[in-house]
């Protein structure tokens, strides 16, 4: 076919596909009680409006099951992308899809103290919170933790325009969640051993009580309250029909989400390969000594993950690329909350000590 044939063709499939969309606004008019999704649900392509990008996505799948990766665009979960799912589309076009946290905007909330500013220009994103989350929280002090919750004076800095590089580079504060509250998924806690192994003790683990809550959050020496894990009440309060729930911001601009599925699934297993180390002691005042030397991995240090490409969804940063948008996914399993960033980014502050009194142990580690 000549280029003159393909433009052709290009404008011929440009302008049914203008049609359709025309006719199935049309169509919604006249059949509203059929529409229920909202407009976030048809942002295919996740960059904040519905628009023709979108239903181009929508047309190649047209007519196909929606199963799998196509499960996104059967709108009406009938199993089959056909016209209901269009109309659906229909109805949402041309609308925005964005998050209510991806412009500037304030949040306060009385009954909590929190308060949060959220700037953006042409540049950057400036957070300025007081680190307060507008959830319940578990009882600070508490057994694992001896620190109160209080209000600090926190400021961040994130390009809006974000810029990948693919170097996987280690972030220990990654990123800050939509109320404020900064997302640190490592820990000071550690156990040294004479023969000179040393172990990074996780925060999600079930030998040491670090004194957790329900949002898998907890108390730095300074006050500062910080999720280590997914923020179950946050979630819960910012969860739509979408299956992603836009949680945060990552310091090098890409968003952080949710999965409320699961349907991305993390590439991180644990080690088979037995600890060595004896003579071990844990961060802490009144240590034990103890052997680890033989131990199997079972995800109470660090160490004890290892990265292995492919076997899920997500990088080693725990992102992927959805419609040709990166962003990052919090997920239920290791590593929780990214470890590292793909991004350009400026590294945030090292966080706080341990609790003074150190872990305290639930059982053999």
């Amino acid at each position: 076919m000549s280029i003159r044939g393909i433009a052709m063709t290009n404008s011929r499939k440009l302008m049914i596909a203008a049609v359709m969309v025309v006719l199935g606004n049309a169509l919604v008019l006249a059949q509203p009680q059929a529409l229920h999704k909202p407009a976030a649900t048809a942002d295919f392509n996740l960059d904040g409006q519905v628009e023709f990008s979108d239903f181009l996505l929508f047309a190649g799948v047209y007519g196909q099951p929606g199963t799998g990766n196509n499960g996104k665009f059967d709108l009406d979960n009938s199993g089959m992308i056909d016209f209901a799912d269009f109309l659906e589309f229909a109805a949402a076009y041309g609308q925005q899809a964005r998050s209510t946290y991806v412009d500037s905007y304030e949040l306060k909330d009385d009954a909590y103290g929190t308060q949060v500013s959220v700037i953006v220009d042409d540049a950057s994103r400036t957070i300025v919170t007081n680190s307060l989350p507008n959830h319940t929280t578990g009882v600070f002090p508490n057994d694992g933790n001896p620190n109160s919750i209080s209000a600090q004076s926190l400021r961040y800095e994130f390009p809006i325009a974000p810029t990948f590089t693919g170097n996987s580079t280690s972030a220990r504060e990654p990123g800050v969640a939509v109320n404020g509250v900064p997302y640190e998924p490592g820990t000071a806690e550690s156990v040294s051993c004479r023969t000179g192994e040393f172990f990074r003790i996780e925060a999600l683990q079930e030998v040491y009580n670090l004194g957790f809550d329900v949002n898998n959050a907890h108390v730095q020496p300074t006050g500062k309250y910080h999720y280590h894990g997914v923020p179950k009440l946050l979630v819960e309060a910012y969860a739509s029909d979408d299956d992603l729930t836009h949680v945060g911001f990552a310091a090098d601009g890409y968003l952080i989400y949710y999965s409320r599925s699961g349907a991305y699934q993390p590439s991180y297993l644990l080690s088979k390969t037995l600890r060595t180390g004896e003579n071990c002691v844990a961060s802490g005042p009144n240590p034990r000594i103890f052997n680890l030397a033989g131990t199997l991995p079972d995800g109470t240090y660090t160490s004890d993950w290892q990265y292995k490409e492919g076997i899920g969804d997500l990088d080693q940063c725990n992102g992927t690329s959805i419609d040709g948008q990166y962003v990052y996914i919090i997920t239920d399993g290791y590593p929780y909350i990214p470890r590292c960033l793909n991004g350009e980014f400026t590294h945030i502050s090292e966080g706080g000590r341990p609790p003074p009194r150190g872990p305290r142990r639930r059982g053999r580690p």
